[in-house]
């Protein structure tokens, strides 16, 4: 399945908070919408160290998510690049993961994360 990676836009709340929500299903936590909406207002804060990239599939729909940030490494003495979570669904959902993945390298490279 060929799928597109790219930063979250402000118009992608709706099918991000969707599959957010069946993310946190698949954890077992809740889906409540004060939860959605806080990570929601971090993804999109340029200020905020957490961040968020997203898989879109030839039809523009969302199929997965990955958010991180950066963490220091005391024993490097750096920063280095934390993927918090990452989902994908569909029957090529390891594809997808894995481009998710290999876009969250790629990021962390250019900000110089070990």
């Amino acid at each position: 399945m060929k799928c597109e990676i790219q930063p979250l836009k402000a118009a992608d709340f709706q099918p991000w908070s969707s599959l957010f929500a069946e993310y946190c299903l698949s954890n077992r936590c809740g889906k409540e919408m004060h939860k959605i909406v806080t990570v929601w207002n971090w993804l999109i804060d340029p200020q905020h160290p957490m961040q968020g990239l997203i898989a879109r599939n030839a039809d523009g729909h969302i199929i997965g998510l990955a958010h991180f940030h950066s963490l220091p490494d005391a024993l490097e003495g750096r920063e280095m690049g934390y993927l918090a979570n990452l989902y994908s669904k569909g029957h090529k959902a390891n594809n997808v993961a894995s481009a998710l993945r290999n876009a969250f390298k790629h990021y962390c490279e250019e900000k110089g994360w070990g």
